[in-house]
Formats: structure tokens, sequence, C-alpha cells
């Protein structure tokens, strides 16, 4: 899809993009909803699909969280006091436990629904529309399809946490325009000088 947009005219790609992620957006939180009602149970009795255990710690995260405007979220970080395997609830934080195998559901268990969109609206919307407007198309298409990677990845895994992921999918919308922008930033330097 970003080499698609990548073609496009530069508003276009620009416009194709944001919609893009929009929609990543919406079937983000589609997804939290679908796992709340039953998607998983669906994959496994209906078309046969091995979820690897998901359906059953999916099953020990229903009494945590609620798909309501209301709900304000159990505090970042509140995954490692529950086995999420047995359901047993700690007392105090535990490395060993398994983890939750979707960083879209443990953001809005952690975060709340208010907290969900604030946080996945500035994590892709934000950005990608900073890298479009400070480094042009080339940076913006290459962020929308690390994002692309990034999503697939925080439906099945835990990787929002991981800080080498995250530090090269930083990095690389920066690498592919840092001469042009260090030399655009030399220049207004130079001309704010020549001014003094």
């Amino acid at each position: 899809m970003a080499i698609f947009v990548r073609m496009l005219p530069k508003k276009a790609a620009r416009q194709a993009a944001m919609c893009l992620a929009a929609g990543m957006i919406i079937v983000s939180f589609m997804y939290i909803v679908g796992i709340r009602s039953g998607l998983f149970l669906y994959m496994e009795e209906k078309l046969g699909i091995n979820t690897m255990g998901r359906m059953a710690m999916f099953a020990n995260l229903e009494p945590y969280y609620d798909i309501s405007i209301t709900y304000m979220g159990k505090g970042t970080g509140f995954e490692r006091f529950v086995d999420w395997a047995s359901g047993v609830e700690y007392q105090v934080p535990l490395r060993t436990l398994m983890p939750i195998h979707n960083d879209f559901l443990r953001m809005y268990m952690n975060i709340g629904f208010a907290g969900y969109w604030i946080w996945i609206i500035s994590f892709l919307m934000v950005r990608l529309h900073y890298w479009f407007r400070r480094a042009g198309k080339e940076a913006g298409c290459l962020f929308l399809g690390i994002s692309i990677y990034c999503f697939v990845l925080y439906a099945t895994d835990n990787t929002i946490y991981y800080p080498y992921t995250m530090i090269a999918c930083a990095i690389l919308p920066m690498s592919c325009c840092l001469d042009r922008l260090a030399d655009a930033e030399m220049e207004e330097h130079r001309t704010r000088w020549e001014k003094d």
C-alpha cells in the first residue's frame, strides 16, 4: 500500500495516506471489539484456526475491561499483575507471566477508551502528518509502510514496548531525508546570522 501511495502526486499521496491511517485506526478498535465479541471463538470453532491459546487468554481478560466510552482503563503496566494464561491476579507485578499477545487490547485495557483514541491518533495520524509536512512524500510513505507493518505486529504480539523495534521505526523516516533537512536548517541559521 505504501508503494502504491508513493506513486501518487504529493498532495494525493498525503491524503491517501491519511485515509489509510484513519482506516487502520478504525480497524484496530474494531479488532478490540471483535475480540470482546468472540472473534477468536468463531475462528477456532467455525473456521478451525488454531489460536494458540489466545481464546482462553482473551476470556481471562474479559473481567478487566469494557467496550464503553466511560471505560477509564486499569493503568499502564496493569497487565503484569495478572497471569493471563490462568487468570490469577497478583499483588506485585511479575515479569514471568504470560503476556497479552495484542498491543491494541493491552493499550485499551491500560489507558481506557479516551486514552486509547488519543494514543492511537497521536501515534499514527499526528506523526504521519508530521512526516509528510516536514520531510516530504518519501518520508511520509516510508512511515506509512512502517506503520502498516507495526499494526500487523501489534495485533498479534507485544511489540510496542520493544525498544529496538520502536527505535528502528522512528529512525527510518528520519534517515531518508536527513541531509536535506540538515541543509535546510543550516541555511536558515546562515540567513539569521547574516541579518545580525
